[in-house]
This record gives structure tokens, sequence and C-alpha cells, in this order.
């Protein structure tokens, strides 16, 4: 079973089988052991452990934080984000302690539009007014879950974002 890491960053990460690997076999080629590794983000040895076996569910701050750790770079950052699947994003929302209106405003961007809608289709979707939808979409911009955008393509029509769209990061 899957279990969600405690982290301040609100975005999930759910660890896929080859950005687990990296983590693991970067942690070896710098020799340290899972417990040291922990010591240096901030997490314990059991939760090192899930991690390179692909069990757990993280924060990209998390990540980041290994990423420097290990010396792996803003390519090894990717590679390791690159492991997101969109069932993880659904958990994330489901287990977080989000209003329940944001949680229907990201499911809305999971689920019905893929992480990019414009506000008609979020209005539609969720069947909030404007007021409500633009209090959510501040709300989760400001902790850097989504954001609010112009779309030139779309004659200047807001669209909303999610920051690292699922569809992108799946496993």
């Amino acid at each position: 079973m899957n279990r969600v890491v405690p982290c301040h960053n609100p975005a999930p990460v759910l660890m896929a089988n080859a950005p687990a690997r990296l983590i693991q076999r970067a942690r070896q080629a710098m020799g340290l052991t899972q417990r040291e590794l922990g010591e240096r983000v901030g997490l314990p040895q059991s939760t090192m452990s899930r991690i390179e076996n692909g069990d757990t569910v993280l924060e990209p701050a998390v990540l980041a934080q290994l990423a420097a750790v290990l010396e792996i770079g803003s390519q090894g950052l990717r590679t390791l984000l690159d492991g997101v699947s969109q069932d993880s994003w659904r958990q994330w929302v489901w287990l977080s302690r989000r209003p329940p209106k944001e949680k229907l405003l990201l499911l809305a961007l999971i689920d019905g539009v893929s992480g990019e809608a414009t506000l008609q289709q979020l209005e539609d979707l969720t069947g909030f007014t404007i007021g409500t939808l633009r209090a959510a979409i501040e709300g989760l911009a400001r902790e850097g879950l989504i954001q609010l955008t112009t779309d030139a393509r779309r004659q200047g029509t807001s669209v909303v974002l999610m920051t690292q769209q699922p569809e992108r990061l799946a496993a």
C-alpha cells in the first residue's frame, strides 16, 4: 500500500521503478547508507527504503532535496519527477487536507481536462460560480499547484494549468 510522506510542499509524486532505482544507484555511488541519505534530507531510514522500493508518495520539494544531496542535477530531478502517475495525483488529492472546493477543482483538472482548462470549462465541470472558482484558483496558485495564465492562441482567454501536468508525468 502506498503511503503519504508528510512534507510541506503539497504536490504529490508516486515513485515509479526507474526513478526509485536512480535514487538507489546515486546513493550507492556516493557511498551513503539509506539512513545517512535520510538524515541529510530529514527522512527516516524506513522512508528512504520505501522510496527506493518505489512504494511511497513524495512531494517535489523532497525530490529536489534528494537530487541536490545526490548531486544528480536538473536532468536527474526531471527523471525523478517523470515518475508521477495520474492515479498518484488523484490519491494525493483525496488524502490531502485541501478544502473541498480546491479538491474538486484539482480533480476536474486531473480527470476532466488533463491538467489544462479555461475558466469556462472549469465552471462547467465544477458547477462553481466564477467568484468561487477564482478564489479556489488563487489559493492553489499561491501554493504553486496551479497557475492562471492568458493564452494568446485562444484570443486572451484565461487558462488554468497544473504546474506539473499528470499526462506529462506518467510513469
